[in-house]
């Protein structure tokens, strides 16, 4: 065989990272001899070719698919948040599948000829999510440290969402008898809140996942449970499963916990299962802000849902002080002051006259008093291209974070801090 590949991306891989596809060739020797690279795109069928030189060291191919990978997120087809069971993201969006063929041409008769037959196809899922330098190259998706890998195989698993353990810790969980542990994930919420739960299930790719159903127990005002519900997953590359209150309570399906129907209710917990009922993350614990955690119903509550490192969906209710504001861009001419009479003009004619005015619309929205471990979570809004802004209905505004810097707090010094943030329409308001 002329070319051997000894590098690829993993078959599930983040797309914020090098991908890199190394090989050689024996042919390399060849005059004029380069490397051809042909990558088909899964959802479009679009095809690109490169010629690619032999790096001087080795004579190796270096080829770098990151810089044909774009993508977003489903925001075209789908209304996400107010998803009741689980949806799943569409090629193309969330994630795409890259056929890469790497051949080899060379210079026969004056004409840069290529060799039939020497291709060799590799392919991969690329997700949308991202890893930074720190964590090396080509960090293990299947079975590296639970911050990095995207596997669901066992307790200690996280899904696709920034929310760790150390995110948010809940005051009132020990008297519940919910100790602390690094396989609990608290989040408070409240009964309106809508929002999914983003996580891998298929296993074709990511070849040991074991998701299949989410458990879900809900703890009433007296502290007993509701029956155990195990929502199905649709085997689905990415799901969105509607897990937060507002959409169990928009769940019709037979045994859906449902919390309006429990007055008071304490805390749902929410954990992924295999296919033989093995619990395959850590527990998503989802408690009641109204009565235990952060509320405030002074101000209209600015709900913000953004797509994260690990390429899902993330939460975070701004619940105090929210200011709008309008910036105006105004176009105008000057006139020329002639009306084509012989009184030439009337005085009360215009003459700085407005042509149209582009109006923007801006919110700056304040937290509550937040805990360290959540400035870390907020970083990624503030970094997010793909930013929501989360009706009470489940349906959503697209906006753009304004704001140019993001000071992430350390909060060692006993005080409490807001975060405030400021958005922006993406649409202008029409006049």
């Amino acid at each position: 065989m002329a070319i051997t590949v000894t590098d690829q991306p993993y078959a599930w891989t983040p797309r914020g990272q090098k991908l890199m596809f190394v090989a050689s060739s024996d042919n390399v020797a060849n005059t004029g001899f380069k490397y051809r690279v042909r990558v088909v795109v899964y959802s479009t069928g679009d095809e690109y070719t490169f010629y690619i030189a032999p790096h001087p060291a080795g004579d190796l191919l270096y080829y770098d698919l990151a810089s044909l990978v774009k993508l977003r997120n489903d925001e075209s087809t789908i209304d996400v948040h107010n998803t009741v069971q689980s949806l799943n993201e569409s090629p193309g969006k969330a994630y795409d599948i890259y056929d890469v063929y790497i051949g080899e041409t060379w210079i026969v008769s004056g004409e840069l000829t290529y060799n039939e037959g020497s291709e060799q196809q590799q392919e991969c899922t690329v997700m949308n999510g991202v890893y930074q330098v720190t964590d090396g190259y080509k960090p293990d998706v299947f079975t590296g440290v639970r911050d990095i890998r995207y596997a669901l195989t066992d307790a200690n698993s996280y899904v696709m969402s920034d929310r760790k353990s150390n995110t948010h810790r809940w005051r009132y969980a020990d008297s519940f008898n919910i100790p602390p542990a690094d396989t609990r994930v608290f989040i408070p919420v409240r009964e309106s809140d809508w929002g999914v739960l983003t996580l891998p299930v298929d296993d074709s790719y990511l070849s040991n996942n074991q998701a299949a159903y989410l458990r879900i127990i809900l703890t009433k005002a007296d502290g007993t449970n509701v029956t155990t519900y195990n929502m199905p997953l649709n085997g689905g590359t990415i799901e969105n499963a509607g897990v937060y209150p507002a959409n169990l309570n928009a769940d019709a399906t037979a045994g859906v916990p449902q919390p309006a129907d429990y007055p008071n209710w304490r805390y749902y917990s929410v954990r992924v299962m295999s296919a033989g009922f093995a619990t395959r993350s850590v527990y998503y614990y989802f408690y009641n802000a109204a009565l235990y955690g952060s509320y405030d119903c002074h101000w209209n509550n600015i709900r913000l849902a953004w797509v994260n490192s690990r390429g899902g969906w993330d939460y975070f209710n701004f619940n105090k002080k929210s200011e709008t504001s309008l910036n105006i861009e105004r176009k105008r001419y000057q006139r020329v002051l002639f009306d084509g009479t012989t009184d030439i003009f009337n005085a009360s004619s215009r003459g700085l006259t407005e042509r149209g005015n582009i109006v923007n619309k801006q919110i700056t929205a304040t937290s509550d008093w937040i805990q360290e471990g959540e400035f870390a979570l907020l970083q990624s809004l503030f970094m997010s291209s793909q930013v929501h802004w989360v009706q009470d209905d489940g349906t959503y505004i697209p906006v753009n974070v304004e704001d140019t810097s993001y000071l992430k707090r350390l909060i060692r010094d006993g005080k409490q801090y807001n975060q405030t943030i400021t958005i922006s329409l993406t649409n202008q308001i029409n006049c």
